[in-house]
């Protein structure tokens, strides 16, 4: 897609329907190699982090059925984009046991999500987490600290999205500009020690607003924050 802290364009090319469209594998076909593995290898679950894999809801739905159909109840998750998403495709992800779909909302601000190309809105977020719940499928929740233009406000419109969507698991990274990426510099960051640079214990990235320090005590704070209220909800 058109984020710009994501590099898998530069592997796949970005997305056109036209020009650079998806290939999707049968969902029989698809369904027929988990069932290999699954007998091969006496594996309990799986988990799809195609970042496509919902790129068409009808797609999910006729893989959920050819799942049931097939008799695979093996339990599963999903990564979502949540723009892609429909409300038909939640019951369908749940009668093929699907558990949990992990979501990349990255900010709780509209205007952030907007800069880094994002192509969602806070709303859509919020009826995807919506959706999920009311199928009693767990929700986890993708954010990342540091994008370029990112002030306190935004940070603060962040922390009310998550109380608001109340995820069942939660992470939070910081912006790191790998290669290939619109905001890595290579006149600035060639000489970036790679091997200890990664978007959790990331010592680089700053800001015009926070310095890398400050970056780390915002993340400090959600993670323990929504730790915390995580561990209270599940007691």
């Amino acid at each position: 897609f058109n984020c710009i802290f994501c590099s898998e364009r530069m592997v796949s090319g970005r997305f056109n329907k036209k020009t650079n469209p998806i290939r999707t594998r049968p969902a029989q076909d698809t369904v027929n190699e988990i069932k290999h593995v699954i007998q091969q290898y006496n594996i309990n679950y799986f988990k799809f982090v195609d970042a496509t894999f919902d790129i068409s809801p009808e797609y999910v739905i006729e893989f959920c059925q050819e799942k049931i159909n097939q008799k695979v109840e093996t339990e599963w998750e999903a990564l979502i984009h949540a723009s892609l998403a429909n409300e038909e495709m939640f019951y369908w992800l749940k009668k093929s046991n699907c558990s949990q779909i992990d979501v990349g909302c990255e900010s709780g601000s509209d205007k952030i999500l907007r800069d880094i190309g994002k192509g969602l809105k806070i709303e859509t977020i919020k009826k995807v987490f919506s959706w999920a719940k009311n199928n009693n499928i767990k929700r986890r929740g993708f954010f990342i600290l540091g994008m370029p233009n990112e002030t306190k406000e935004d940070f603060l419109l962040t922390d009310k999205l998550i109380e608001d969507i109340k995820p069942d698991v939660v992470g939070f990274t910081i912006l790191c500009p790998y290669p290939g990426t619109p905001l890595y510099n290579h006149e600035t960051m060639q000489n970036i020690d790679w091997s200890v640079m990664d978007e959790y214990s990331n010592p680089h990235w700053k800001t015009k607003h926070f310095t890398n320090l400050e970056l780390h005590e915002w993340q400090k704070y959600f993670t323990n924050k929504y730790n915390n209220i995580l561990c209270e909800r599940q007691q």
